[in-house]
């Protein structure tokens, strides 16, 4: 059971991961501002359905462009115009999903 709760998701490892991954970045990126992209990450796959424990035939394949409009559009819908720059959103949305990658057991 203790192996099983490794492996679970925490918000606040994948900020620090994401940070760490960031920072070489020329913009420096807060705890609020990852938080609203991983949300919003969240926020994709439940539109996608990938969410549903109902729905297993859902199409979980999407590319790096669809997810990347979602989540930038999802950001300016709640307000949060910090990730002017695509290449920064881009690389965080990929650490946050090289992030949900190492939970993989």
């Amino acid at each position: 059971m203790e192996e099983l709760q490794e492996n679970m998701y925490d918000e606040d490892k994948a900020v620090e991961y994401i940070l760490s991954g960031l920072a070489s970045s020329s913009k420096s990126y807060g705890k609020k501002e990852i938080l609203a992209v991983i949300d919003s990450i969240f926020d994709f796959y439940e539109h996608k359905g990938l969410l549903s424990l109902d729905d297993f035939d859902a199409d979980d394949s999407f590319s790096d462009d669809e997810l990347l409009e979602f989540v930038g559009k999802n950001l300016s819908g709640k307000g949060v115009r910090c990730f002017d720059d695509r290449d920064d959103l881009l690389k965080i949305i990929r650490l946050e999903l090289d992030y949900e990658d190492s939970l993989m057991f």
